[in-house]
């Protein structure tokens, strides 16, 4: 359907009526018209703008017919220009304009029009200027200043003809104006607020109103800077799309923020209107409480504890031997560091540097059953109940002397680590010069 707002201004220009001075000389009354019109279709979401300058038959072979238009926005600016010169001598120029539309946008189309003088001659005197016939006397309501449909009056001397040096004669403007209301189309767009780094996340238009859509481009901002900035969506050219969250360095120094912001953007394309961008902040952050640990190793004696005997002669329960008992490393504990995060492989790799010194390096000869057993074969008492707690006593009293021992050496054992996992990229946060 098509919806149109349109004003026409008829516009006479001059009426030119031409009072009898001689009976020998009766020539009738000769006129110009002109009328602008803008127009606007909603289907197509196209502005039309039309201007025309029409002279009477009388004049047609003395003068020649002129239009120009321009269409102007009220936010400013010209929208669109044209002119039209009638050389075959019609007596007829018109313009039309055809521009899509912006939403909420004012134009106002402006119709100036003109007379080309068609006849002209030499000056019979030096300089032999040329000449124009002006027959009908247009020059003398030219300066007038005309802008509004008046109606003219006067005199041509009869059986003569006014004669000027330039051949063009403004014969003055006509406005017309309409309030061109588009209703452009409104997209929604779901982008999540947040996520960490490694979460598969979902980006979507939620609608699309007074509007279908022809197309989609998903992009992003930043595309560069530290760790590289990027969004790969599954499908950049889809309504919905996913993407793996990646966190970049801002500013890019290793021990930078855990945060890192995006603008996530959409453009929305239309048949015969102007895109549509929307974009939304999009927040990749590296976990504050992300890490690994490797506990010290377990003594453990699974299905009993040590050998325990009594001794007749002493009537005493006594140690005889390790029994079961063992040192059992610990595993590798990740603590809340998803791994699809870019960050896992380093922290995992810092991790398994510890879980290494415990068998073979620095950490290696702690928490040995070996070291434990001389002050456990020294345990005696009446009961083999209070002989046992003495030997969880001791145990434990010996754990924590072994845990001492560790404390001394973890800056080197970090500096070991570190010297492991700083050069695996990414190479922020998660680096020897960065406090945790």
């Amino acid at each position: 359907m098509k919806s149109s707002t349109l004003f026409r201004l008829v516009f006479a220009i001059a009426f030119l009526c031409l009072s009898i001075t001689s009976i020998a000389a009766q020539d009738y009354g000769a006129g110009v018209s002109s009328y602008t019109s803008i127009d606007y279709d909603e289907e197509t979401n196209t502005v039309t703008a039309y201007s025309e300058t029409e002279l009477d038959y009388s004049m047609v072979g003395s003068y020649q017919a002129y239009v120009g238009l321009t269409v102007t926005k009220s936010s400013g600016g010209i929208a669109a220009s044209g002119s039209m010169r009638d050389y075959r001598t019609s007596g007829f120029a018109s313009i039309e304009l055809n521009f899509a539309g912006e939403s909420g946008v004012t134009y106002t189309a402006v119709g100036s029009h003109r007379t080309y003088l068609d006849l002209w001659d030499y000056s019979a005197t030096y300089p032999y200027d040329p000449f124009y016939f002006d027959d009908w006397n247009f020059s003398n309501f030219e300066s007038l200043g005309i802008n509004e449909p008046w109606h003219y009056l006067f005199l041509r001397p009869a059986q003569s003809f006014f004669r000027r040096r330039n051949d063009i004669i403004s014969l003055g403007t006509t406005y017309d104006s309409a309030s061109i209301t588009v209703t452009g189309p409104t997209v929604t767009i779901s982008v999540p607020q947040t996520a960490q780094d490694g979460d598969t996340v979902e980006f979507r238009v939620v609608s699309v109103q007074n509007g279908t859509p022809t197309g989609y481009q998903w992009s992003f901002e930043p595309t560069s800077g530290g760790n590289n900035p990027q969004v790969n969506f599954s499908n950049p050219t889809a309504a919905t799309t996913t993407a793996k969250a990646h966190w970049f360095a801002k500013p890019d120094t290793p021990c930078t923020s855990l945060n890192s912001t995006y603008t996530i953007k959409v453009k929305v394309t239309f048949q015969n209107r102007s895109p549509i961008t929307k974009k939304a902040p999009f927040t990749v952050s590296v976990g504050s409480n992300w890490g690994g640990k490797v506990l010290e190793p377990l003594t453990l004696a699974p299905g009993g504890t040590l050998d325990v005997a009594y001794d007749s002669q002493r009537e005493l329960w006594v140690v005889t031997g390790r029994g079961r008992l063992q040192r059992v490393p610990s595993p590798i504990v990740m603590r809340e560091i998803p791994e699809t995060s870019q960050f896992y492989n380093k922290v995992y790799r810092h991790e398994e540097v510890h879980f290494e010194q415990y068998a073979t390096g620095i950490y290696s000869n702690l928490f040995q059953i070996d070291n434990v057993m001389p002050r456990l074969f020294q345990l005696s008492d009446p009961n083999k109940q209070v002989l046992e707690q003495k030997i969880f006593e001791a145990v434990r009293d010996w754990r924590v002397e072994q845990s001492q021992i560790l404390d001394q050496r973890y800056t080197q054992a970090e500096a070991e680590a570190y010297a492991v996992s700083d050069p695996i990229a990414p190479r922020y946060i998660f680096q020897g010069a960065c406090p945790r």
